[in-house]
C-alpha cells in the first residue's frame, strides 16, 4: 500500500456506486490498525476513520466529523493526551456544550503531533451535502498543511476533491472482469440449475452477459 508506506500524502479513490469503495476503505483501516500492533507507544501511528452516510447527513456536519476524528485520536493516545485537548474536553463537559469547529481545529494539531504519523480514512464523501463536504475538505486541507496527516478518501467522481487537494493521487475503483467472473462461477454453482452448471457454452454466455451488464460493479 504505497499511500501508507511511501511519500503519497493524499489518495482519492473514486468510482461509481457498488464498485467496492467502502470495502477498500475497511481493508485500509484494518491494514493500518494491524501495523500498529506490537509497537512501542511512542512509535505508534494514529489511525482514524469517518464513514459518511446519506441518512445521517444532517448530523454528520464538518464539526461532528472533526470531533469524531479528535475523539478517535484521543482514545488511542490516552492517558498521554495533550493538555489543550484535555482542557477543551473538561471545559465543555462542565458547561454541557459542544466545542465549535474552530476550537476542534485548533487542538487537532496538538494531538496529531503526539503521534509518529497520523492516517485518516474518509469513506463516501459524496454522502455528505455539497456544502458540508467542501467545508470539511477545506478544514482538512489546512490541517494537512500544518501537520502532514495522510488522507485517504473515497467518493463518487461527482465530488470535486481536487479543488482542495490538487496534488492528490487518484485511484479509479472498478471491478475487473476476472474478479466478476470468479464471483459468478461461485454463484452459478450455488444457485443455478444443473443444466446451466454443466453446459459450458451456456454458462459462459451467462457470465459474459452479467459481466457486461455489471459495468465494473
Amino acid at each position: 500500500m504505497n499511500w501508507a508506506n511511501k511519500d503519497t500524502q493524499t489518495l482519492w479513490c473514486r468510482g461509481i456506486p457498488g464498485v467496492g469503495k467502502t470495502i477498500l476503505a475497511s481493508v485500509a483501516i484494518k491494514h493500518l490498525m494491524d501495523a500498529q500492533k506490537g509497537k512501542e507507544p511512542a512509535n505508534n501511528a494514529g489511525v482514524a476513520c469517518l464513514y459518511c452516510e446519506y441518512d445521517r447527513r444532517n448530523d454528520q456536519t464538518p464539526q461532528s466529523l472533526l470531533a469524531a476524528f479528535l475523539r478517535q485520536l484521543a482514545e488511542q493516545r490516552s492517558p498521554l493526551i495533550p493538555a489543550s485537548v484535555a482542557e477543551l474536553y473538561h471545559l465543555h463537559l462542565t458547561d454541557k456544550t459542544q466545542p465549535s469547529i474552530e476550537k476542534i481545529s485548533s487542538v487537532l494539531p496538538d494531538i496529531i503531533r503526539s503521534f509518529s504519523e497520523v492516517f485518516l480514512v474518509i469513506d463516501a464523501l459524496d454522502e455528505c451535502s455539497e456544502g458540508n463536504c467542501m467545508k470539511l475538505l477545506s478544514k482538512l486541507q489546512d490541517l494537512q498543511a500544518k501537520t502532514g496527516i495522510k488522507l485517504l478518501a473515497t467518493s463518487r467522481p461527482t465530488v470535486d476533491f481536487r479543488i482542495n487537494f490538487e496534488q492528490c493521487t487518484v485511484l479509479e475503483i472498478k471491478a475487473n472482469e476476472y474478479d466478476v467472473k470468479t464471483v459468478l462461477d461461485i454463484q452459478i454453482e450455488e444457485k443455478l440449475s444443473k443444466c446451466v452448471r454443466t453446459d459450458h457454452e451456456l454458462r459462459n454466455m451467462v457470465k459474459d452477459g452479467i459481466t457486461a451488464a455489471a459495468d465494473g460493479m
